[in-house]
């Protein structure tokens, strides 16, 4: 089996898109650098155990994703439920600002 750093980084920048986070709101979330991230986004770092746990638990997709490209439906699911609660924590602060506003 050859791990492909390159197409690791690819899945956790998709990851990152699907969750419509930057590079910077990704790798605050994560606690690590933003050079760092970029790295192992464009596949030149490895991502280390830690992390990989890290963006498999902060953002539900499993570890066979990341590491081999491997969906299952229940991934699809929890990547599209993902998705609508970061737009809908989008909306809560919008919100929020307009209250301190008034």
């Amino acid at each position: 089996m050859n791990i492909n750093q390159k197409e690791i980084g690819q899945r956790i920048a998709e990851i990152r898109k699907s969750s419509h986070l930057t590079l910077e709101e990704f790798s605050n979330k994560l606690n690590i650098g933003f050079s760092h991230l970029c790295k192992v986004e464009k596949g030149t770092r490895c991502v280390s155990l830690d992390l990989l746990i890290d963006i498999s638990i902060k953002f539900s997709v499993s570890t066979d994703y990341i590491l081999m490209g491997k969906k299952n439906n229940t991934d699809e699911i929890i990547a599209v439920i993902h998705s609508i609660n970061n737009q809908l924590e989008i909306v809560e602060n919008k919100v929020k600002q307009l209250d301190y506003k008034s």
